[in-house]
């Protein structure tokens, strides 16, 4: 399994699409990694720490799918390395506050598929840095935002994301 994501890491064509945030029921990963499931020809590629209370909940629903990967919390450098070459980020939380990953993933030029909830609304531009889902969305709305956010567009999306970001950053 683990040469399967350096396989897919190495690609040229971004072709992954990646969850970064903690597995808990709040964040919703269980209804992503669900998605997955159900689009064996998309790649999701899922950042996690085995003392995330949903750890063992989330892979046990991506058992037998050859397209969804866990990684273990990369080191830094590694972490921005594998962000930049995703097609989108993906955080579907209920409820957020200011989440630093949707700002990371635009600062690495990445687009976000995310709930319409929160920060997120004053983060993200639909449409330009990433895709809001419908409130109350299921899986299926999921599988249909990602079908949109291809390759091409996140490549089209890229310079808006890292203009959107330098807005948040901090100052020396």
């Amino acid at each position: 399994e683990h040469s399967n994501v350096e396989t897919l890491l190495e690609r040229e064509l971004k072709d992954y699409y990646i969850s970064t945030v903690r597995l808990t029921e709040k964040k919703q990963v269980d209804k992503l990694v669900h998605a997955f499931v159900h689009m064996p020809l998309k790649n999701l590629i899922v950042f996690y720490n085995p003392t995330d209370p949903d750890t063992e909940k989330v892979m046990k629903i991506a058992r037998g799918s050859n397209n969804i990967f866990f990684i273990h919390e990369p080191l830094e450098m590694k972490r921005s390395a594998i962000i930049s070459s995703a097609v989108a980020s993906i955080s579907i939380a209920k409820q957020e506050d200011f989440w630093i990953e949707v700002v990371e993933s635009m600062a690495c030029g990445v687009p976000v598929i995310t709930s319409n909830v929160g920060w997120h609304k004053e983060t993200i531009i639909d449409g330009k840095t990433g895709i809001f889902l419908p409130e109350d969305f299921s899986v299926y709305n999921i599988m249909e935002v990602v079908e949109k956010l291809t390759p091409e567009k996140s490549l089209e999306l890229k310079d808006a994301c890292t203009k959107q970001a330098k807005l948040f950053a901090l100052e020396d």
